[in-house]
């Protein structure tokens, strides 16, 4: 999967996260997300196509602290409407990026 990094943010399959403005754009919809759900995104789309731990994103995220559990993050995302992340049983999380759903 190839992610493109822009000034902005990252770029794949035409959705953009834009890291700034705390933005999910993806076909015709504009998703606002908070710092911490576009950093929890963004690692996911780095990885697109490869499962994310949730011990990986307790690492780098949240600097291995406490608080919310990356599931509260991801449902987060699936509640505002970010496509195509699954869960991926005793592997994490993961972020198609390539399916009809995610395209742009």
């Amino acid at each position: 999967m190839i992610v493109h990094t822009t000034a902005s943010g990252l770029e794949h399959n035409g959705a953009r996260l834009l890291f700034e403005e705390g933005v999910y754009r993806w076909k015709q919809h504009r998703i606002e997300l908070t710092r911490r759900e576009v950093a929890v995104l963004a690692l996911l789309m780095r990885s697109a196509g490869s499962p994310v731990s949730a011990e990986t994103i307790t690492h780098r995220i949240f600097e291995g602290r406490g608080g919310n559990s990356p599931c509260v993050y991801i449902n987060y995302l699936r509640t505002k409407g970010v496509p195509c992340i699954t869960t991926l049983r005793s592997r994490g999380y993961q972020y198609c990026g390539f399916c009809e759903e995610c395209k742009a």
